[in-house]
């Protein structure tokens, strides 16, 4: 069983890389701008998703 465990810590490890590689490895289609997610309203150190704007926003995008 921890053999097993292993294999699969080490199947999803190299799949994260790949994806990671193959996502940062993508041309960006935007030649400048800005983004930004916000804002994010915390309440003793905890994030209230009800008062908060977690939608990515992006201004600015030139294409090539």
């Amino acid at each position: 069983m921890e053999r097993l465990l292993r294999f699969g810590l080490l199947a999803s490890f190299l799949v994260g890389i790949v994806f990671v590689t193959s996502a940062a490895a993508a041309p960006s289609p935007c030649t400048h701008g800005t983004s930004y997610i916000g804002p994010a309203v915390l309440i003793h150190n905890r994030l209230v998703r009800s008062q908060s704007d977690l939608v990515p926003h992006i201004e600015g995008c030139l294409p090539h």
